[in-house]
């Protein structure tokens, strides 16, 4: 099942945030609280939710003064690198793995939010933004079970980078609750996929 099949992580050779499944005008924001953070000097990896965006996400961070390496180019980490964009397909769930904790995108602009159920099966700490619309029920259990951390705005982020940057056994904490609420709400997952096969029944499995 899906709480017990961790991924392989990305090894990156250096610590690193995860920003996942960000959306059009959030990246800019994200590095911005990064950078007033105490943690502008661990490696920030973006993970965009459309990767043909890249463009985009590159022209506006030109005036954040970060050395940026794109994985789509075959660009390798430095020690000089501050940010990672990783514009591939099919990599979220090891990127995650390998993830310090995880800033989930489409929350800080009004796109509704992403899934955080795959940061709790990886046992990691994850902030979401003040727009979880489409993902309200896991929002609020995720903060009732003190497995993530829901930020009103930028102040907010800054300060939730700042504590968990620091404090591992916080982010580990965070990470293991997200275990075992997903554990306890097991059914979610076959909820999720009940209403999917009803929406999309061509992807049905063959019986």
């Amino acid at each position: 099942g899906i709480t017990d099949k961790p991924s392989c992580p990305v090894s990156l050779d250096r610590p690193y945030i995860l920003a996942a499944s960000t959306r059009d005008d959030e990246e800019w924001r994200i590095v911005d609280a990064w950078q007033q953070s105490n943690a502008a000097n661990t490696l920030l990896v973006i993970v965009p939710r459309h990767p043909n965006r890249l463009p985009q996400i590159l022209g506006q961070l030109e005036d954040k003064n970060t050395e940026i390496a794109v994985r789509s180019r075959g660009e390798t980490i430095s020690d000089n690198t501050n940010i990672y964009i990783a514009d591939t397909f099919g990599e979220l769930d090891r990127f995650i793995a390998g993830a310090k904790f995880v800033i989930m995108g489409g929350s800080f602009v009004r796109r509704g939010g992403q899934n955080i159920l795959e940061c709790a099966q990886q046992a990691k700490a994850v902030v979401f933004g003040p727009d979880m619309s489409n993902f309200a029920d896991e929002a609020r259990l995720f903060v009732e079970a003190n497995a993530g951390i829901q930020c009103a705005g930028q102040e907010e982020l800054i300060n939730a980078i700042n504590r968990l940057s620091s404090d591992n056994t916080l982010c580990n904490e965070l990470g293991n609750n997200g275990r075992k609420l997903l554990q306890r709400h097991s059914h979610i997952i076959d909820d999720y996929m009940k209403e999917l096969m009803i929406l999309c029944p061509e992807l049905s499995p063959d019986i």
